[in-house]
């Protein structure tokens, strides 16, 4: 569950290779759409952030190509 300003939300949407995805730099941010059913998931990551986000993604992935 994530918080902000006392909002919490959760999102369980399948996101699939028919999801449209945008990221773009915005100063010293990366500003990432999803595009999800009929909404849109809005994620800011810094640099490190995103290399965070993108290497468990990727270990993640490996470890879902090796399953049985």
């Amino acid at each position: 569950m994530m918080s902000a300003g006392g909002m919490a939300m959760d999102l369980w949407d399948p996101i699939d290779q028919d999801c449209e995805v945008r990221c773009e730099p915005v100063e010293l941010e990366i500003q990432c759409s999803l595009h999800v059913t009929d909404h849109w998931l809005n994620l800011t990551f810094t640099e490190r952030g995103l290399r965070s986000f993108v290497a468990e993604a990727n270990r993640a992935l490996a470890e879902l190509r090796t399953a049985p």
